[in-house]
C-alpha cells in the first residue's frame, strides 16, 4: 500500500467520523483487552526504563481504577474493530512517545505506524 492509498483511507474514515455525533465517537480495545488503570500503568512503566508511578493518598475526587471505553457505536457506525492487541497498542504509544522526544521525523514516523496499521487491518 503506497501513501496515496493511505492518505484516501484515512480521508474516508475522517468523513465517516466527522458524520457521527461527538459523542458517540469511542474507540478502544476488544472486551478481551479491557484492563484496570493500575495494570495499564505498570504495562507501560514496563516499557520506559526509569519511569514510575505512585497511587496519590492524598483526599482527591475519585478516580475509577478501571476504565472502559465502549466502541460498540464505532464498531457500528464505522464498521471499525481494534486491530492490535492492548499490549502492542501500549508498545506503540511509547515508541510515539521516545520518536517525539528525540526530535525525530514524525511525519515518518506517524506514516509508518499508519502504514503498519492498515497492513495488520487488512491480514
Amino acid at each position: 500500500m503506497n501513501q496515496d492509498d493511505i492518505r484516501q483511507q484515512i480521508a474516508k474514515l475522517v468523513d465517516q467520523y466527522a458524520a457521527i455525533e461527538f459523542s458517540q465517537k469511542t474507540f478502544g480495545p476488544n472486551e478481551q483487552d479491557v484492563k484496570p488503570v493500575d495494570w495499564i500503568l505498570d504495562k507501560m512503566i514496563s516499557k520506559w526504563p526509569n519511569s514510575s508511578w505512585e497511587l496519590d493518598q492524598n483526599s482527591n475526587p475519585h478516580e475509577a481504577g478501571f476504565l472502559k471505553l465502549d466502541i460498540t457505536k464505532a464498531e457500528s457506525k464505522l464498521g471499525w474493530q481494534p486491530v492490535w492487541e492492548l499490549s502492542h497498542t501500549l508498545e506503540k504509544i511509547i515508541d510515539w512517545h521516545r520518536a517525539w522526544l528525540d526530535k525525530e521525523d514524525m511525519q515518518a514516523i506517524c506514516l509508518s505506524e499508519i502504514e503498519e496499521y492498515t497492513k495488520d487491518m487488512n491480514k
